[in-house]
C-alpha cells in the first residue's frame, strides 16, 4: 500500500547466515582479514509491553563505511534443556533463517533498509509486511518489519528497520584488507519475476539508497529467490 507522502530510506545492513559460529569466524578471517567480533545474543518481543525472549541466534557484526555487516549463527547451547528444539515460532524477521543457514560457509540471507518512520514506510512500500517485531542486542534496539510472505519473497525483498535509541554503531569496528576498510560493492537480488521485484523496490527507492551507500543494486532472473553480495576489498577475491 502506498501513500502520497514519500519517505527516504537508507541501506542498513546485509546479513549472512551460517550453521556454525566457529566455522563462520574462521571463514571471515580468511575472506575479510579478521572475524567480526561477537556482538551478543538476540532478544525479541512482539509487543512493547511484552517481556523480552532470547532467540537461539548470536550475531557477529562489523561496521562498513555505509551500513554494517551482520553474521547470524546458532547460539552455543550449554545445557541439555536448551538444546531441545523450541516449540515457539520465531519472529517474522527470522522465520526463514534456519532453512537458509544449513551450510557452514556463510552466505547472504537478508538485507535491510533503514527508515526513521517504520509505520509510514510500511504504508509506502508496495509489498505487504508482517507486524513489526522489536529486537534487542546489548544496548541496541530496533523494530523490524519483514515481508508478510517470506516463503515466496525469500531473501529477495528487504527487511524494513527503524533504530530505536543508540545504535551502537560506534562500538562496531570496521574490517578491512589491503589497508582499506571493507565495503559492500554490489548486491544482486535474484528472483523468478525480476520485473515485479524491481517495481516493488521502486516504491521505497531502494536503488537510491544503494547508490547513496556506494554500491550497485541489481535484480536478475533466477529460479528461486536468493542474494549475492560482493565486498571490496577482500583478502580472497570471491563473491558471496
Amino acid at each position: 500500500m502506498t501513500t502520497g507522502r514519500s519517505l527516504s530510506v537508507d541501506f542498513d545492513h546485509v546479513a549472512l547466515g551460517a550453521a556454525d559460529a566457529d566455522a563462520a569466524r574462521d571463514w571471515s578471517a580468511d575472506v575479510f582479514g579478521a572475524a567480526p567480533p561477537d556482538t551478543g545474543r538476540l532478544e525479541a518481543r512482539q509487543a512493547d509491553d511484552a517481556p523480552w525472549g532470547p532467540l537461539d541466534v548470536i550475531t557477529l557484526a562489523a561496521a562498513m563505511p555505509h551500513g554494517r555487516l551482520e553474521i547470524l549463527a546458532p547460539a552455543e547451547t550449554t545445557t541439555k534443556a536448551s538444546t531441545e528444539p523450541s516449540t515457539e515460532a520465531p519472529p517474522a524477521p527470522l522465520r526463514i533463517w534456519p532453512s537458509l543457514c544449513a551450510e557452514k560457509r556463510p552466505r547472504p540471507i537478508a538485507w535491510a533498509l533503514r527508515t526513521t518512520d517504520l509505520d509510514a514506510t510500511r504504508d509506502q512500500a508496495a509489498w505487504e509486511t508482517a507486524p513489526p517485531v522489536t529486537l534487542r542486542r546489548g544496548g541496541e534496539i530496533w523494530r523490524v518489519a519483514a515481508p508478510r510472505d517470506q516463503a515466496e519473497a525469500g531473501p529477495a525483498m528487504p527487511l524494513l528497520v527503524a533504530r530505536v535509541g543508540p545504535t551502537g554503531a560506534a562500538l562496531l569496528r570496521p574490517l578491512g584488507a589491503l589497508g582499506r576498510p571493507m565495503a559492500l560493492g554490489a548486491l544482486r537480488v535474484k528472483h523468478p519475476d525480476p520485473e515485479h521485484v524491481e517495481s516493488l523496490l521502486r516504491s521505497v527507492d531502494a536503488a537510491g539508497a544503494a547508490a547513496r551507500s556506494g554500491f550497485e543494486l541489481t535484480v536478475r532472473r533466477d529460479g528461486s529467490p536468493s542474494l549475492e553480495a560482493a565486498f571490496r576489498p577482500l583478502r580472497l577475491a570471491r563473491r558471496l
